[in-house]
Order: C-alpha cells, then sequence, then structure tokens
C-alpha cells in the first residue's frame, strides 16, 4: 500500500498523467506506480473516489 504522506502526491500524479499528454513521462511514472501499488490503487484515483486521495482543489 501507498505510504499515508506519499497518498495525495502519488494520486494526483496518477490522475493527471492521462491529461497531460504533453509530459510523456508521467506515463511512465504511473506504470510504475501501477506495478507498485495494484490496479485498484490506481483506479480509485483516475476515478476520484472518495478515499483516493487526490486533491480536489
Amino acid at each position: 500500500t501507498c505510504p499515508v504522506d506519499l497518498k495525495e502526491a502519488v494520486t494526483s500524479i496518477v490522475f493527471a498523467a492521462p491529461r497531460c499528454a504533453d509530459i510523456p513521462e508521467l506515463v511512465d511514472i504511473r506504470k510504475h506506480f501501477t506495478a507498485k501499488y495494484g490496479k485498484e490503487f490506481i483506479t480509485s484515483a483516475l476515478e476520484l473516489r472518495p478515499d483516493s486521495g487526490v486533491s480536489r482543489q
């Protein structure tokens, strides 16, 4: 699982990756996070689930 102190940062990067096509490195980072934290964690961030940790600001 993702450490609590990193959750917002990691999920925000995951959420931003497909929306920032001009930064291909974000897609690579997302792949690494998927391998490390699992598909369910990534899906939660992409779908903006309430417990995902993505900052809504």
